[in-house]
């Protein structure tokens, strides 16, 4: 969500605008200790799960406006059973379920990563980990981290202050203007849909596939005149008015296509 507020991920590469690797000054990494293990054992990388439902008990300290993770990292059964990872917080609960390779609900599941909740200002939360079977698990890390949510607010704000004006709709025809700083993406959020055919300024222009399933077409400096045309039949007008009320955002600060780079985080296991 931090990468979609500041930037614009495509899937194709492009030489329009500039292209840099994000990083994000939200995410802080958080110590936690072991404040409990119920019928299990950890030693390198490695948990003991002496019992079925044994658990592990994390706690962490000071969380402010934030949002908590958890992540386990490469985490893997030794043997080839199904089994279920639950955690949960005072403000979730998510589970997490491996099955026996082979089956057909088989997906490689060894990197968990859960949200654990929203916290306004919370001195110590524990985060509980419990294991459905016993047996041995490997795993890579295990870490817990938060998100800010300091600055959230001013990033919406300062979408939303070039978003699409004067937007119109007549049959299957959205259109709308939009005044960039500088030239940039624009990003549209309506499902991707290879129906639509798009206009910049009167010119037929290429609908990019945006933040993972959105779309995106290319604005000059100064004012634009957006055209969206969508030729599929049985699309509702009411189906488009609907979409269009989750906004239409220019994102061109500094428009910079990203490509995600997984944000390596070490914490102190005490």
């Amino acid at each position: 969500q931090d990468a979609m507020l500041k930037s614009l991920i495509l899937e194709e590469d492009t030489n329009y605008i500039n292209e840099n690797v994000y990083t994000s000054n939200n995410i802080t990494s958080k110590q936690f200790t072991i404040k409990n293990k119920k019928g299990l054992e950890i030693d390198n990388n490695q948990i003991n799960v002496k019992e079925d439902d044994a658990s592990l008990t994390l706690e962490v300290e000071n969380i402010v406006n934030s949002e908590l993770y958890v992540r386990f990292e490469g985490l893997k059964k030794t043997t080839d059973d199904k089994y279920t990872i639950t955690y949960k917080s005072s403000n979730a609960k998510y589970k997490e379920t491996t099955y026996r390779k082979g089956s057909n609900f088989y997906l490689d599941n060894s990197t968990n990563l859960e949200h654990m909740g929203y916290y306004e200002n919370k001195e110590k939360e524990e985060i509980i980990i419990k294991f459905s079977s016993k047996g041995r698990y490997n795993y890579e890390s295990l870490e817990v981290f938060t998100y800010s949510m300091n600055n959230v607010n001013d990033l919406i704000d300062s979408l939303q202050e070039n978003s699409l004006k004067d937007i119109s709709l007549s049959n299957n025809v959205l259109k709308g203007t939009v005044t960039s700083e500088e030239k940039g993406m624009l990003l549209i959020t309506l499902p991707y849909d290879t129906g639509f055919t798009a206009y910049v300024n009167g010119k037929e222009t290429d609908i990019q596939r945006a933040n993972v399933g959105f779309m995106a077409v290319k604005v000059n400096e100064g004012e634009n005149t957006i055209v969206l045309k969508y030729k599929t039949k049985g699309l509702k007008t009411g189906l488009l008015i609907s979409a269009i009320s989750s906004g239409l955002f220019l994102l061109y600060i500094p428009c910079e296509i990203i490509h995600l780079r997984k944000k390596k985080i070490k914490v102190e296991n005490n």
